[in-house]
């Protein structure tokens, strides 16, 4: 029914390599993490969007949306190194696939390129992007399917009461998560060597790996390139 891809990190070539081994109407899913580290982040980007493939808001989602538009102005940690610093956080790789590399500052001061026009509008595009998202027609040994970038225990019960909590521990969360009656919940964020499952969760982010994997819902079967 459905393929949720785990973290592309802007490995477009990689995506392509397995979306070209999917149905052609295979209905795509992205855990977020699209952005950051590989070399074609606005490719990815671009291509969720035009084909309007559901997708949920990611730390690297949330950062560039933080750090790459602070009042028309250059914010100080998205213009300098990554390396400096977040060690692989990639988010200068976003920036140069976007066509804007060192000249970044004095462009975004300039507020004249047509360089940043896509750049800034695919961050709009960003601050829609759903936390999660839940698959009621699709159920999973009796569970309903919800994805989410990281796992969403243990707060999923209070995510009304206590949305902005809710929502930076489903962006940012790296516990061992635990069962969650009802739910079956699909997640990337903590990468592993090789997708992860079990009886009330499945954790598809192997991009460790360099490596991207899919996993078919309600089957788990798993796909990766």
């Amino acid at each position: 029914m459905y393929y949720v891809i785990g973290d592309v990190h802007g490995r477009y070539k990689e995506l392509m390599t397995l979306v070209r081994k999917l149905p052609k109407d295979a209905k795509l899913i992205f855990v977020g993490d699209l952005i950051d580290r590989g070399p074609d982040s606005a490719k990815v980007v671009k291509f969720v969007r035009e084909n309007n493939y559901p997708c949920v808001m990611g730390n690297h989602e949330h950062f560039m949306i933080a750090e790459g538009l602070i009042d028309g102005k250059a914010p100080t940690r998205w213009y300098e190194s990554f390396e400096k610093w977040y060690g692989e956080f990639g988010g200068d790789k976003t920036l140069q696939s976007y066509g804007i590399g060192e000249d970044y500052q004095e462009i975004v001061l300039a507020q004249e390129s047509p360089k940043l026009k896509q750049f800034y509008d695919d961050i709009q595009w960003m601050k829609s992007l759903p936390h999660v998202i839940e698959l009621g027609d699709c159920i999973i040994n009796g569970r309903k399917a919800v994805i989410s970038h990281s796992c969403v225990w243990p707060p999923w019960d209070k995510r009304r009461q206590n949305r902005a909590v809710f929502e930076e521990h489903v962006r940012n969360n790296r516990e061992i998560p635990e069962d969650i009656e009802g739910i079956f919940n699909i997640y990337g964020h903590q990468c592993k060597k090789q997708v992860e499952t079990t009886f009330f969760s499945a954790c598809i982010d192997i991009s460790c790996n360099q490596k991207l994997a899919t996993l078919h819902i309600p089957s788990l079967s798993i796909m990766h390139t």
